[in-house]
């Protein structure tokens, strides 16, 4: 199901103007490495641009994978 959000989130990556971006993943029940991997693609890219980033709200299995796939 990640290639549903893939699309939306690779438009927000291509947004700019802005210092910080806040991503709430409180709502997010489920998640694999595919989904981890495109939130970790979208806080790379705007880390790149000198974009503060926070995420909140995640599961402690959210955090594990976002973790995994960062590394």
């Amino acid at each position: 199901t990640v290639a549903l959000v893939d699309a939306e989130m690779r438009k927000i990556e291509q947004r700019s103007g802005f210092q910080t971006l806040a991503l709430d993943l409180s709502h997010i029940e489920k998640m694999d490495t595919a989904g981890a991997w495109v939130i970790d693609r979208l806080v790379s890219a705007f880390e790149k641009q000198g974009v503060k980033i926070t995420i909140q709200g995640q599961s402690e299995v959210a955090s594990i994978l976002l973790g995994a796939v960062g590394d």
